[in-house]
């Protein structure tokens, strides 16, 4: 049988990583929408990663996400939905550089935060696939 380069397993891809920068709180539908990528990748058993730079850090400050309702389920905040997504593996990762000057408390499952360097080695795995918004 001759399988593919795409269908051997040693190509599978094992991660997600969404690069989040110009999602910023005056987007929360789009940010709903990588929030639900993100918790269907985990229930694939993939492991997943949002990355935070720009403005899109603001969602990870203490008060924003808990400030706005979900789109789709009316009833549920953003943060209830981030915390979901945590409690399936999802980690929530802050760039180092876009948090310099911001003094208020991020909050409390974000991961510590990291800089390009580290962004880049985690990309450059060829079973990881990386979506940008």
């Amino acid at each position: 049988m001759n399988k593919s380069k795409a269908n051997t397993h040693e190509d599978a891809v094992q991660k997600f990583v969404f690069v989040l920068l110009s999602l910023d709180v005056t987007r929360s539908i789009e940010y709903e929408s990588v929030l639900a990528q993100a918790i269907s990748a985990r229930t694939l058993d993939l492991e997943v990663e949002i990355y935070f730079t720009g403005r899109a850090i603001d969602w990870l400050l203490l008060g924003v996400a808990e400030a706005q309702n979900c789109v789709t389920q009316a009833q549920m905040t953003l943060l209830s939905l981030m915390e979901q997504a945590v409690e399936l593996g999802v980690r929530f990762s802050p760039c180092s550089p876009a948090l310099q000057g911001e003094d208020k408390p991020l909050l409390d499952f974000v991961s510590e935060p990291v800089g390009a360097t580290y962004l880049i080695e985690v990309i450059s795995h060829r079973d990881t696939q990386v979506l940008s918004y």
